[in-house]
Order: C-alpha cells, then sequence, then structure tokens
C-alpha cells in the first residue's frame, strides 16, 4: 500500500478525487497521515463513506481543522462513535455544524464530555433538538454555563429532564429564563431543588404557570421567599396545594 509519507503529499485535489472504495482501504495509520487540511476537502459522499474503524481514528488536529459544513456531513452512526478525544477537538465554529439528526445521535456520555465552550457554542436550536435522557446527563457545571437564550429554547422534553442537581446550579437569571409555557413541565422534586433565592426571580406569568403539584413541592424556605405580588397571583387551586408548612412560613409582608 502507499506509504505514510506518500499518503501525507497527497494534493486536495487527489483527496477529493479518492472514491469511497479507495478511502477505505486506507490503513488507520495511513489515514491519520492525511493532512488535516486534506481532510477538510472531503465532500459529503466521501465522509459517510468512512468506516467505524477510520471514523475513530480521525485525529483530533484533524478535526480541529474542520468547517461547520465538514461536521454538518458526517452521519448518526458516524457521531455516535465519536470518542471523547474527538468530541474534545470539535472547535466551536464546527460543532455547530450538528444538525437535528445529529444531536439526537450524541449518546449521554457524549454530551457529558462536551467542554464548557462548546455547551455554551451550541446553538438554541441544536440545545432543543437534544433528548430528554441527553439533557438530564449535563453535569452541573455544565447546566451552569448555559446562556439564558438557551435556556430560554427548552422545550418540554428537555424541561421534564432537568435534575434535581441541575436545578439546584441554576443562577436567578437562568430560572427566569425558562419559558412559562414549559415551566409547568418541572418535576415537582427537581422544583423543590431551586435555591430559595432564585424563587423571587419567577416572572409573574411563571407562577401563574406553576402547577398545584409543584406549589406543593416548594419547601417552606421557598415558599417564604415569594413575593407578595406573587403570591397575591396564586389561584384557589394553587392556594389549596399549599401545605401546612408552608403556610407556617409565611410572613405579613407576603398577605400584606
Amino acid at each position: 500500500g502507499l506509504q505514510n509519507d506518500i499518503v501525507e503529499a497527497l494534493t486536495s485535489s487527489q483527496m477529493m478525487a479518492l472514491q469511497s472504495a479507495q478511502l477505505n482501504a486506507f490503513s488507520v495509520s495511513q489515514f491519520q497521515a492525511i493532512t488535516a487540511s486534506d481532510i477538510s476537502v472531503l465532500n459529503k459522499k466521501q465522509i459517510q463513506s468512512l468506516n467505524s474503524q477510520l471514523t475513530q481514528s480521525i485525529t483530533a488536529s484533524q478535526i480541529r481543522f474542520l468547517s461547520r459544513e465538514d461536521a454538518a456531513e458526517f452521519n448518526d452512526e458516524q457521531v455516535a462513535a465519536l470518542t471523547s478525544q474527538q468530541i474534545s477537538a470539535f472547535t466551536t465554529n464546527s460543532i455547530v455544524g450538528f444538525g437535528k439528526s445529529a444531536i439526537r445521535a450524541l449518546t449521554t456520555s457524549q454530551v457529558g464530555w462536551l467542554s464548557h465552550v462548546q455547551v455554551k457554542s451550541l446553538t438554541s436550536s441544536q440545545i432543543g433538538y437534544m433528548e430528554g435522557a441527553d439533557f438530564a446527563s449535563f453535569s452541573p457545571n455544565q447546566m451552569r454555563v448555559l446562556t439564558l437564550q438557551q435556556i430560554g429554547s427548552l422545550k418540554k422534553e428537555q424541561v421534564e429532564a432537568i435534575t434535581p442537581e441541575q436545578a439546584a446550579v441554576l443562577t436567578e437569571q437562568q430560572v427566569a429564563a425558562i419559558n412559562s409555557s414549559v415551566i409547568g413541565y418541572v418535576k415537582d422534586e427537581t422544583i423543590a431543588a431551586f435555591a430559595p433565592a432564585v424563587i423571587p426571580w419567577l416572572s409573574t406569568t411563571q407562577v401563574t404557570k406553576l402547577k398545584p403539584s409543584q406549589i406543593a413541592a416548594l419547601t417552606p424556605e421557598q415558599f417564604s421567599q415569594l413575593t407578595a405580588r406573587q403570591v397575591s397571583l396564586l389561584n384557589k387551586t394553587q392556594i389549596q396545594a399549599i401545605t401546612s408548612g408552608q403556610a407556617g412560613a409565611i410572613s405579613g409582608e407576603q398577605i400584606a
């Protein structure tokens, strides 16, 4: 077969002319000898034809040279096969090339491998494409770096998946950014994990959208942080859900 130094010397035009069968005939060492700039000229058909062995052999330096358009050409099976070193090598510019199918092909482990910079670079659409289990696999540290725009793009599937551990690290601004149309899908045990300090940041619309079971799930300390304005917005079914512990935490200022 071709020597590695000969493979490295292939021009961009020669790389683009390679047929799928020729590419897949490369050994791992030969494929890794391809220069990063030549990897970037491979077309969609060439990239999607790569077998799993070659896909997993793509080096970090080769991946760092990929463009947004290059990343968009990986098929679901290839995305799911990416290793932690490969995932870490995607630049913020290239990772936004992953479409809905690719985002949903990511495994929970792969989501956990995303760096904070990569997480922040995901588009609102990409966040919205995530399966619930994948979103739940974000570590608390990853949750902390989600932008307000990303939080605001969460759909029912992701909101339902928020874990108590994730909820506990959300900032006041992040909680306030949760769309009021989906806040009712936050699980009761999850809403009970919000830091008491974030409760006053719930908007009037968010408060009115809380289910009675969510109201009942608030800890007495959380309930004591509701503002008078928020308390005044509670409807009959929400008021009826107030527990004795919560009632004991109500201050005169809240009902004034």
